[in-house]
Order: C-alpha cells, then structure tokens, then sequence
C-alpha cells in the first residue's frame, strides 16, 4: 500500500454510485495483508470484555485503534469525499461475524435503523474474510436507493437454534417491501480479503446464507456529514460520532476523539 496515493473516485463511478445506489468493489489491502489483519480483529476487538459500545461488534471505531484506522483508511475516506464532499462524521461500525449455518438477513435498508435527519450516508463494507455467494455475500438491487421502501419487523423465530448456539435465541430486524423492485436484478458482491464497497443508506440490499463450515466476517463503516442530527442517546449512553475529515460548522453531534 502506498499512502500517498489518491483514492478519489472518478467522475464515472460517482455517477455510477448516483444511477446504482452503490460503487465498487475497490481494493484497501492486498489478501496476504488482511490475513495479519483478521488475526488482531480475532485476538485484540472481538475478545475485548470492555467496550464502550454494549456490543462488542459494533461501533468499536470508539475504543479500538486498529478499527478505527481500518473504518478511515484514505482508500475508503477518500472515495467517500468524492460523494459526500470535505466534511465527514464517522457514527457506526460493525464487524458482521457469520458463522456457519447462519440465514440470510432478508432485503433491507440501513436508513430505518438510524435515530438521524435526513437519513443521508454511505457504508463501506470492507471483506476481512472472502465473500462469496455460498458463505453469505451481500446482493444489492440497483436504483433502488431513490425512493423509502415500507420496512416491517420480522425475527429468526424459524432459525431459533442456530441463534441459540450463538447466545441470542431472537434477532430482531426489519425488512423491506420489495414488490416494486426486481430482485433477479441484483448485483453479487463477491470480494476478496482487502476488498471493500461503497453503498447509500437507501440502497436495498440483503446479505445471503452461509451454507459453508467457515466464517465469514465483514466490517461496515457508516459516515454522514455534519449537517445531519444524530439522536445519539436513541442508540445507547455513550455513543458518539468522530469527525474523520474536513470541520464540523454545524455542532449539532454529539463528538469525541480517535481512540490512542
């Protein structure tokens, strides 16, 4: 990796990202290099026993150098400058550990999740293991980022003993009313370690079964600008935003500083 490189996106993949509602895969580090990398995921943030986050998976950007650094690569930061301009907040995070035998999380997007107005944002999603179709790949419909689809609640009732196996007999989430959409449409990101994506808050997308016997771990990387209000005390005491690029003119964000 060379980190005087410039990862600006060109004018083409930014209107691809405008008519697709997602971009890439690009690459951040080769496979050889996240290998070191999945190894300190494994033994230095997924081992963690205090986080400030209640889950030791999501939003460790807050007390974990090593996934701070990894969500604000300048592969990733820079490219997300070129569609939502100088300034950046960095809100979430989460390291998506599919185990085998893990179901599909059905057709979805990000924005119903998110406590913030106007639901404006872009995820990275950055492949620390390969991805492919038959361990649990994430499938995007493309165009279907310009208009709110109706969520409804569903659980894994019917996978109950796979969730209990991982300690969590229910998972909650909310799915996407896709009728008006064309699933057959959807694009396969099949990525290899170091690979990453860049999709919209409103981009459908869903992740597929992992039918193998291997994990399969994944890191989201969730930035806004700061002119969005995040309710941070809707997601948990404790949360806050970094501001990973440019100013925040607005001071509507509850903010902190990167993790030492």
């Amino acid at each position: 990796m060379n980190d005087t490189e410039t990862y600006s996106l060109s004018a083409e993949q930014v209107r691809q990202f405008d008519k697709d509602g997602f971009v890439g895969p690009f690459t951040m580090c080769s496979p050889e290099e996240m290998a070191v990398i999945r190894e300190r995921v494994e033994n230095e943030v997924l081992t963690a026993t205090e986080t400030i986050s209640p889950d030791v998976r999501k939003d460790r950007y807050l007390d974990s150098r090593l996934v701070y650094d990894l969500c604000t690569h300048p592969a990733i930061r820079e490219r997300m400058v070129s569609l939502y301009g100088p300034d950046l907040l960095l809100f979430a995070s989460s390291l998506f550990v599919k185990e085998p035998n893990y179901p599909e999380f059905p057709w979805h997007c990000d924005g119903p999740y998110w406590p913030m107005q106007p639901k404006v944002g872009v995820t990275a999603w950055l492949a620390i293991d390969e991805a492919t179709m038959d361990n649990g790949c994430v499938s995007l419909i493309p165009g279907s980022h310009v208009e709110e689809l109706r969520h409804t609640p569903f659980g894994y009732d019917r996978m109950s003993d796979v969730r209990r196996r991982m300690g969590k007999t229910v998972i909650q989430g909310r799915k996407a009313d896709v009728s008006r959409l064309d699933p057959s449409s959807a694009v396969h990101m099949v990525v290899k370690p170091g690979q990453f994506f860049l999709f919209a808050h409103n981009t459908v997308h869903c992740a597929r079964p992992n039918r193998t016997t291997g994990r399969r771990t994944g890191l989201a990387t969730r930035v806004t600008v700061p002119q969005v209000r995040i309710r941070s005390d809707e997601i948990y005491q404790g949360h806050k935003s970094i501001l990973i690029e440019g100013e925040d003119r607005f001071g509507w964000n509850e903010l902190t500083s990167p993790p030492e």
